[in-house]
């Protein structure tokens, strides 16, 4: 019983030194790309674009690195990753989806704004032009000045990719363009009308005579 107890020990103290010259078990790189992915779409926004498909991302990301933790506890030469490459390599492929769809709802954002953009400094323009040769109309210029301002304030923030704040601006313009217009319409309605323009009629005759 002695004898076989000492070989046991023997043996146990003999096992690393046989297996020096054994292949170690490489940790898989996809655990460093998942970390890379990871920045990746936090930087394109994926929180604000895609938050459900997000958590849904997170929870099987947080699953595999854990199996790959449990993995990678083992006796170096018993490590088996395998199983764990393929299961990483699923949360990649699932994390290259999510980002292809956060770029792409962004990209629509960003789409929509610069038409709105293009829309309002149109409205403005054209409401400058038509109302050009008005005389009276202080309210109306005062709108449309205050509408010109909040457009290239929201163009600035525009370009400084906060969306949310050119939006905000953006509804503004809109609301103060609008009245601008209404105001302009009120106006000029005045011109087209045959009874204010019988009334200016008489009292030039009346100015004449």
């Amino acid at each position: 019983m002695f004898d076989i107890m000492h070989k046991y020990i023997a043996i146990l103290l003999l096992a690393p030194l046989i297996c020096i010259g054994c292949d170690t078990p490489i940790a898989p790189p996809e655990v460093n790309l998942l970390e890379v992915q990871q920045s990746v779409l936090l930087e394109a926004g994926v929180k604000e674009y895609a938050p459900d498909e997000y958590l849904t991302y997170m929870a099987v990301y947080d699953n595999a690195l854990k199996t790959f933790t449990e993995e990678d506890k083992r006796f170096r030469y018993f490590r088996d990753y395998e199983p764990v490459r393929e299961e990483l390599r699923s949360v990649l492929a699932q994390g290259n989806k999510l980002l292809a769809m956060t770029r792409n709802i962004k990209g629509e954002r960003i789409k929509a704004i610069e038409e709105q953009i293009l829309t309002l400094n149109y409205r403005i323009s054209s409401i400058k032009k038509s109302s050009s040769m008005i005389n009276e109309g202080r309210m109306l210029r005062k709108s449309l000045s205050r509408a010109e301002v909040l457009l290239a304030e929201a163009e600035l923030l525009y370009q400084k990719g906060d969306y949310d704040a050119a939006e905000k601006k953006l509804s503004s313009v809109n609301t103060y363009s609008l009245d601008s217009m209404d105001k302009a319409q009120n106006i000029l309605s005045r011109y087209m009308d045959k009874t204010q323009i019988k009334k200016w009629r008489n009292m030039v005759e009346a100015t004449i005579s």
